[in-house]
């Protein structure tokens, strides 16, 4: 591993891979009027038997989810075992010691069940709404993901790692609940975003937007850039996240995502609904599925 912890990881370096945990993000459009409704979902996907609810960010659109953190703070009230994560926390837009502490915070209140997927932004009018060069980007996240390890009591051991100031990083409290931290996933997109991980040592979270070809090409970027980079010679947490058809026939969706993860060797799966005119369809679509998780976690016979 490439980031050093002060205590013994959860998740040692070798482990087996557990088995195939199924998550889904939110369905329909997003808006102010619709965060009761959040909570409905994610109290259905927790009924339903799915694993995880993914949650997330944008800012200054129709329909934005711009504040994740708190959302699922909310929601972990209202469930009791599925996991909780974000599909990209956009970490340059951020103070790092306080977003320490409401990670920390939040992985407290939600009993241990936190996962981040970690990004840095693509959209241009975000950066600039926020004051944030976008050429500073990749600098700005390493920066802060260096803070926040610290702000944990957790040095940084990637090449290249940020020097942390003359004055120290503060140690904040509480700790996050999870040893050494919850798990931390590194959205990216292009070969920039994905040296990036391997080098931070990091799993390469997937983009729904690219082909499964493109995922493969870059998984095995990936592992090859971690390699070249003395981490470990084997994946041993693969997420990724693919759209579903709501149109599509029940079977031929869990078929095509069954291929996907028998393809990818994946370790966890976050499926995300296409947008639809008929919010109904969607909810369909994620019952459906629903009735699959068994097929898709016992994988290819």
């Amino acid at each position: 591993m490439t980031i050093e912890s002060s205590g013994p990881s959860s998740r040692p370096a070798g482990a087996k891979r557990r088995r195939l945990q199924v998550g889904v993000t939110p369905w329909g459009q997003g808006g102010s009027d619709s965060w009761s409704d959040l909570i409905r979902q994610a109290r259905l996907t927790e009924t339903l038997g799915f694993d995880s609810f993914f949650l997330p960010e944008s800012h200054l659109l129709a329909g934005a989810r711009p504040s994740p953190l708190v959302a699922l703070a909310a929601i972990a009230g209202a469930t009791e075992r599925i996991l909780l994560g974000t599909t990209s926390l956009l970490l340059p837009l951020r103070n790092p010691l306080l977003l320490a502490e409401e990670i920390a915070t939040l992985d407290h209140v939600s009993g241990g069940r936190l996962i981040l997927g970690l990004g840095r932004g693509f959209r241009a009018d975000t950066f600039a709404a926020f004051g944030v060069d976008p050429r500073t980007k990749r600098e700005r996240f390493e920066q802060a993901l260096a803070t926040i390890l610290r702000a944990w009591g957790i040095e940084p051991r990637w090449p290249g790692a940020p020097e942390p100031p003359e004055t120290g990083v503060p140690q904040v409290e509480p700790r996050p609940l999870q040893h050494p931290h919850p798990p931390l996933w590194i959205a990216a997109f292009g070969p920039k975003a994905i040296d990036q991980a391997a080098r931070l040592g990091l799993p390469y979270f997937a983009s729904p937007m690219e082909p499964i070809e493109v995922v493969e090409g870059n998984l095995a970027r990936h592992l090859a850039a971690r390699a070249g980079d003395g981490g470990e010679g084997e994946e041993t947490e693969v997420p990724a996240m693919r759209t579903i058809d709501p149109d599509a026939d029940s079977r031929a969706t869990a078929d095509a995502l069954l291929a996907a993860t028998a393809r990818l060797g994946l370790t966890h799966l976050v499926a995300r609904v296409a947008k639809t005119s008929e919010g109904s369809g969607s909810e369909r679509a994620i019952r459906a599925l629903a009735q699959r998780l068994s097929e898709l976690r016992a994988g290819p016979r």
